[in-house]
């Protein structure tokens, strides 16, 4: 991390002499903002410049509006194609956050009035993360923490965000709640009758080499169960959990979601020891959609995600359910982007469109 913050603090305050929290801030006003690890902290009424850490925040920022009071960011944040894509002009916000790592010059040329830190999901990267929302905050830049493990904690890391960037953004955080409780109790609805000793296993991977899965307490595990499936990896705990493939082939999935590449898939597919699975025999190994985020991973897309999930894992109750359509008007609604044929097609297959 970028510790040189004494001499870095010196050269940034006298060569930029507006940042920091004092009497602009006392000028415009202030209200107090509590995030989802309790912190209370005091930020300004009005927020229009925030820089967030967390990728998959990100998207919700944007979504709800604000991409325009984005000015830092992260690498991985600026290697998304399609957060570009409906956030014209993202290409051009500053990127002093890398994975564990914070340049401070940068953050204080950005000159954000709060940052937003994740605990990555509440359990892993807690003490990398909680050690650059302390330096953060140590040079008079206020920091929230949001993350997300369960659904109902994506509901609150969304609506959080909206109510920290301002009433409009809190005002679209509310539409997507209710699109996103709309379609998950349709899917509960849908599924109502089937009994748990029917449901298929799922196993969501993250690697071939070594073999990493998404297992129990995750993000992922919470839409499994949301689509009507059983994690296979159940048993063992935490994002992208390393595991034999005697594992794989004792769980012997029903379905095996891929959240990285088609060429991961492709290895699956061709590999003897894969191939003696249910989920391989069968048919059943899909990539997961990526959208401006991935569908599966932490973000507002998690609401086509449960969907898509559900149409996958049972395709004859979901025959009305048309994800095409779905994510056209989802892209249109909060994105404000419409998606044409090919492009619609580059999120749900990934691989087999690859210009976008």
């Amino acid at each position: 991390m970028n510790f040189r913050l004494p001499v870095l603090l010196t050269i940034a305050l006298a060569a930029f002499p507006q940042f920091g929290f004092g009497a602009a801030a006392s000028a415009a006003g202030t209200r107090t903002f509590t995030d989802m690890a309790g912190h209370t902290i005091t930020i300004p009424a009005n927020v229009t410049r925030i820089g967030d850490i967390w990728p998959a925040n990100n998207e919700v920022v944007v979504l709800l509006g604000a991409g325009n009071k984005l000015v830092a960011t992260s690498t991985v944040s600026q290697s998304l194609p399609w957060i570009k894509k409906v956030s014209p002009g993202f290409e051009r916000i500053a990127v002093p956050f890398t994975i564990g790592d914070v340049n401070l010059e940068e953050l204080l040329k950005a000159n954000p009035q709060v940052v937003i830190t994740t605990t990555g999901g509440g359990k892993s990267n807690t003490s990398a993360m909680t050690a650059m929302a302390s330096t953060i905050n140590g040079i008079g830049i206020p920091t929230v923490t949001f993350y997300m493990t369960t659904l109902d904690e994506l509901r609150q890391t969304v609506l959080l965000t909206g109510q920290l960037l301002g009433p409009s953004e809190t005002k679209v955080a509310e539409e997507w709640l209710k699109y996103f409780d709309s379609r998950r109790a349709n899917i509960r609805r849908v599924l109502s009758s089937v009994p748990a000793a029917h449901k298929p296993t799922v196993l969501h991977v993250m690697g071939v080499s070594p073999i990493r899965v998404d297992a129990r307490d995750t993000i992922v595990d919470a839409w499994i169960q949301a689509a009507g499936g059983i994690n296979a990896a159940k048993d063992v705990f935490g994002v992208m959990s390393t595991v034999s493939i005697e594992q794989v082939m004792n769980w012997n999935p029903d379905v095996i979601i891929v959240g990285t590449t088609e060429q991961d898939r492709q290895a699956i597919l061709n590999s003897p020891q894969w191939r003696q699975l249910k989920a391989v025999q069968q048919g059943r190994v899909y990539v997961n959609p990526k959208g401006v985020y991935s569908w599966d991973r932490h973000d507002a897309e998690e609401a086509l995600q449960i969907q898509w999930a559900a149409k996958t894992l049972y395709p004859d109750k979901f025959q009305s359910l048309d994800i095409v359509k779905e994510t056209k008007d989802f892209y249109r609604e909060f994105f404000h982007y419409s998606l044409n044929d090919d492009e619609v097609r580059s999120i749900l297959v990934p691989h087999e469109a690859t210009r976008y």
